[in-house]
């Protein structure tokens, strides 16, 4: 008898080989990765309630192999789905992850036993077209339907049209046709437009994006397919608030990368390479993302292998060099392969800073009260006075490079405000002293003034720029008050690519150093470079949201910009006034 294969070691492998470069895999896919290994170094232990169960992470990938193809070569073979190693991957890393044995969760004075329970609530698989996403997903909502221990089980797979939301039921009905075995033992009912489990009360259908027809879903597994197709955010929000009653449901979206850059999709994308790279923190939430990377060559073999994982299986290597040939004499066919074959978004910035490096650049620096004399090029960015404020310092080291100091400020009734959806981060951060709060619902410029000129008094301050917004009669003052050099900087291109380039640059080399300040790393996490046909960069928000905080990053940029002309004569600025640039 054969031995039952243990999927739960195939995915350990899988992530050891991407972590180590022995599988060539895109930023994302290592990143996923990683946090499975060092989300196992911690399993169990304190502040970190979740350990890794391998017999339910065997369970649903032997359950997934016993449905059958239902289309293509594999179906007129009759033969099952076999997993490949990034599926098994993928599949464990869902469904192994629980609650450890004991863990309560206590909510309005009640308490309740998580034992046992999946971690993650919500999945967002994001691969190029032909890497078999949907043939898995149909065979998970089967699962999920008969197999998952959940009474009343209520299966959907939705998408934008009645017709993509029955790609994923017609697939699943068609493996639950071909598996008579299946339908005997879970006595499951094949109607025309759902499967059901009598005995459960359990049903698995398909819906489309009329969302005042779906408030009454209860969905223990929703799956949205092709999520880029998703013009509003409907479908995942009635799926996900439906979900409230549930202990252990899953929102699963799969999709192919669009060009909606201010649709749910995007938004999902953002926050999974948000969540990989650090910036943000959520336990509940699993992504992961097969693409090429910024720079790789779309015209070589190794770059389409890397994007789609299914390469060489349902993905045609054949298929791939007609398309990549294609592409190579129309633009159109060149947008289409980047888009479906590649996995990138259309029209969307480039990301700037790769914040591993800004991590590595973190050390531990000496308070800025223990130096003094040091050169130093300051940035102000005071264009709000109702929520965050910058000042960026940066002072020159022994070693020929820069050391990096911030002084955030945001008003105190601004961490108090219930409707602000960063009230409890910001709040978070002002305890722990990386946010400055002033008294009022503005902030207190008075209070920024006071810190530059503690700085002035013990650092040598080169110039100090401005953007002049909000910030001209505080500029005025510490100039003739304090014989500060302050230099208007105008957010263009021209002032802010060479700087922003700068930093990026200084940061991959180990040049600049930092404390690690989180509202700092935060806020890098909300820049993108807005790319223009002269390779100039200028930094915008992510997703063009007002809530994602750039201001140190524009502050850091304006510092940079007087520290790269620092070759000019000093005596210059001695017989000018307010300098604008």
């Amino acid at each position: 008898m054969k031995k039952p294969i243990s999927h739960s070691k195939a995915a350990l492998k899988y992530a050891k080989d991407v972590v180590s470069g022995k599988i060539d895999a895109c930023k994302w896919v290592k990143l996923a990765c990683k946090r499975h290994l060092d989300d196992l170094k911690r399993a169990g232990k304190r502040g970190f309630p979740f350990v890794f169960d391998e017999k339910k992470a065997n369970k649903v990938c032997n359950f997934v192999e016993q449905m059958p193809h239902v289309k293509g070569k594999w179906a007129k073979r009759k033969e099952n789905i076999s997993l490949g190693a990034w599926q098994q991957f993928f599949l464990s890393s869902v469904f192994g992850w629980v609650y450890k044995d004991g863990y309560k969760i206590r909510s309005e004075g009640k308490s309740e036993d998580m034992s046992g329970f999946r971690r993650f609530r919500v999945v967002y698989l994001a691969v190029p077209r032909k890497n078999a996403k949907s043939t898995m997903t149909a065979a998970v909502g089967n699962y999920m339907l008969t197999e998952d221990g959940e009474e009343g089980a209520e299966v959907y797979s939705g998408a934008t049209t009645e017709k993509q939301g029955r790609i994923i039921f017609d697939i699943a009905k068609s493996m639950t046709k071909k598996s008579p075995d299946y339908v005997e033992h879970y006595g499951i009912e094949i109607g025309a437009n759902n499967l059901s489990v009598l005995k459960t009360s359990s049903k698995f259908e398909s819906v489309c994006a009329i969302a005042d027809s779906n408030e009454g879903l209860n969905p223990h597994f929703g799956a949205l397919d092709e999520l880029h197709a998703h013009r509003t955010r409907d479908m995942h929000d009635v799926f996900e608030l439906g979900m409230g009653s549930r202990q252990q449901p899953i929102l699963w979206e799969i999709t192919t990368s669009g060009d909606d850059l201010a649709g749910i999709c995007y938004e999902q994308h953002t926050y999974t390479t948000r969540l990989l790279e650090g910036a943000i923190k959520d336990e509940r939430f699993f992504g992961l993302i097969y693409c090429a990377d910024e720079k790789d060559d779309w015209r070589k073999p190794s770059t389409w292998r890397k994007a789609n994982p299914n390469y060489g299986v349902s993905v045609s290597i054949e298929d791939m060099k007609s398309l990549a040939l294609r592409a190579r004499k129309s633009a159109a066919t060149l947008r289409s392969f980047k888009n479906r074959r590649l996995n990138l978004w259309l029209g969307s910035d480039t990301s700037w800073m790769n914040l591993i490096a800004w991590d590595n650049c973190k050390t531990n620096l000496p308070p800025l009260k223990s130096i003094s004399g040091r050169e130093c090029w300051l940035g102000l960015d005071l264009a709000t006075k109702v929520d965050i404020a910058s000042v960026m310092a940066l002072v020159a080291n022994d070693l020929g490079g820069l050391d990096l100091y911030e002084r955030h400020f945001c008003p105190q009734e601004k961490i108090l405000d219930e409707t602000s959806i960063h009230t409890k981060t910001y709040a978070a951060w002002a305890m722990d002293g990386h946010l400055h709060t002033t008294p009022g619902n503005v902030i207190d410029f008075a209070v920024v003034k006071d810190f530059v000129i503690d700085l002035n008094d013990r650092l040598n301050i080169k110039q100090c720029a401005f953007d002049p917004w909000q910030a001209m009669q505080l500029s005025t003052e510490l100039e003739s008050e304090h014989n500060i050099t302050m230099v208007e900087i105008k957010p263009t291109v021209q002032n802010f690519s060479g700087p922003m380039k700068e930093v990026e640059a200084m940061v991959i080399k180990g040049d600049i150093r930092h404390t690690g300040n989180p509202v700092t790393k935060w806020m890098i996490a909300n820049t993108v470079c807005k790319l223009d046909y002269k390779d100039n960069i200028y930094p915008r928000k992510i997703l063009n949201k007002p809530e994602n905080k750039i201001d140190g990053v524009v502050a850091a940029i304006m510092a940079m910009n007087r520290y790269m002309d620092r070759e000019e004569e000093e005596s210059i600025y001695a017989t000018r006034g307010l300098l604008t640039v």
